[in-house]
């Protein structure tokens, strides 16, 4: 049978085309429910323990190619739908789209449930994350307690739950730029904002700043901003605060290829070799500037991407040992599946049975797969070569994502061809009487369970 894509669409008309995205719109929602549904199941059962993952999102991360973030969010679902029966017989016939239902799924109780529903099939996905995120504003611990039954009730619960939300992540967008996502308590929010705060003035009564481009007027090379005041308070952390023994000081590290600076060696990226500042590339001009104005580590490595000339100790690694590791294993946990940044150097033959504490005995893992690997008695391999890495369990298989057998999914889910309707996008919704009208159930309910 010839697939859509094999297939010659230019002979298709507008009004055909258009039905067959829909259609198949409707059976992908269909076949996102029951995706949900064994994702559900598996979390209960725990499988992700069977491959030494800490979590089912750390799984469909490893096994499905899911983002963190992405997979996490599928779990949380997943879990919802459970206690949703409205809401996830209209997902599994196809009349409500993914993204509609992970809105509902943030404020649904059994009192309001009927009513998200209805107003997701009546409205756009947009118009429903409106209204969720509105109601969530509003009534966000009555939501979080009516979704935790035995969430304990007072101010210092409610502070405890807020608190266990705060989180901040950094990434680098496809331009190379860094970008932060913070949520963070309001008793730290302030403490933060006065902080940088300061660090502004501090900036405006200083001298120009270095990075302002040519040719600006002086009024717009003085005018410090919130970012010149994050890096200046990274910077003077970085410069002032102490470390603890043994513990390596954070600081920035440039990378050169060594036939870019010698005439010997093979370059090891491109023709004009590697220069990267914490990862990122950056020009010649940039790392002499960066040179001056703080303290960067600069390391030799060869054309395979290795560490040269890094030392040994007796039993804890030495900070330039694990600078070494850091950049050799990308500054990630090396156990399949696992790409945390809070790591630690383990040894692969244990230091108390003689092995020694040298990059050709270390790699680094994750507290979590650290201890596993000591209490499972896990074997490594590690090629000093290629930096190559295998895990195998005590039984002698090998820590690895299994092939998948297509024939092993089950049927797909039949739904009527116009089973997903398009929402109202002109309509403007009266958000105001709909948020009052989903309280007013949520406390009615409340009131009568109470």
């Amino acid at each position: 049978m010839m697939s859509v894509i094999e297939a010659d669409l230019s002979g298709l008309d507008a009004d055909r085309l258009e039905a067959q995205i829909c259609a198949m719109a409707g059976r992908r929602a269909a076949d996102e429910c029951a995706w949900l549904s064994l994702i559900g199941e598996f979390d209960r059962r725990e499988g992700y323990a069977v491959w030494e993952c800490r979590s089912t999102a750390h799984w469909l991360n490893w096994h499905c190619g899911l983002s963190m973030a992405a997979a996490r969010e599928r779990v949380r679902v997943a879990r919802a739908l459970e206690r949703l029966p409205v809401l996830r017989v209209a997902f599994a016939a196809g009349q409500v789209t993914y993204s509609k239902v992970r809105a509902v799924t943030r404020v649904a109780t059994a009192a309001i449930e009927t009513m998200l529903v209805e107003l997701a099939l009546a409205g756009t996905a947009s118009q429903l994350d409106r209204i969720c995120s509105a109601y969530r504003q509003v009534r966000r611990y009555e939501i979080d307690r009516a979704l935790a039954h035995d969430a304990p009730e007072g101010e210092e619960a409610q502070a405890a739950a807020r608190a266990s939300l705060a989180a901040l992540s950094t990434w680098h967008d496809d331009d190379g730029m860094t970008v932060l996502r913070a949520v963070i308590v309001p008793e730290d929010g302030a403490l933060i904002e006065a902080a940088l705060a300061s660090a502004v003035e501090h900036l405006r009564d200083g001298a120009c700043r270095s990075n302002a481009p040519a040719g600006a007027s002086d009024d717009v090379a003085t005018r410090p901003t919130r970012v010149d005041a994050l890096v200046e308070l990274a910077r003077s952390y970085l410069a002032t605060n102490s470390v603890a023994p043994g513990v390596e000081r954070r600081h920035l590290v440039m990378l050169v290829d060594v036939g870019a600076v010698t005439e010997q060696g093979d370059l090891g990226i491109d023709e004009e070799g590697r220069c990267s500042l914490n990862g990122q590339r950056i020009t010649p001009d940039t790392a002499r500037r960066l040179g001056l104005s703080g303290p960067v580590t600069s390391m030799l490595i060869d054309h395979r991407g290795l560490p040269l000339s890094v030392g040994r100790t007796s039993r804890h690694a030495t900070p330039a040992q694990r600078l070494a590791l850091l950049i050799r294993d990308k500054g990630a946990c090396r156990f399949p599946g696992c790409n945390s940044q809070f790591v630690d150097a383990h040894h692969i033959i244990d230091w108390d049975s003689g092995g020694l504490t040298d990059l050709v005995n270390l790699l680094l893992l994750c507290p979590f797969h650290h201890h596993l690997v000591h209490r499972s008695g896990t074997t490594i391999d590690l090629d000093p070569d290629t930096a190559e890495v295998e895990f195998r369990r005590t039984d002698g298989t090998l820590v690895a994502a299994r092939t998948v057998d297509p024939e092993d999914a089950p049927p797909r889910v039949e739904v009527a061809g116009d089973a997903l309707t398009p929402g109202e996008a002109g309509t403007r919704l009266p958000l105001d009487d709909i948020i009052e009208n989903m309280a007013d159930r949520d406390d009615r309910v409340n009131a009568a369970a109470a």
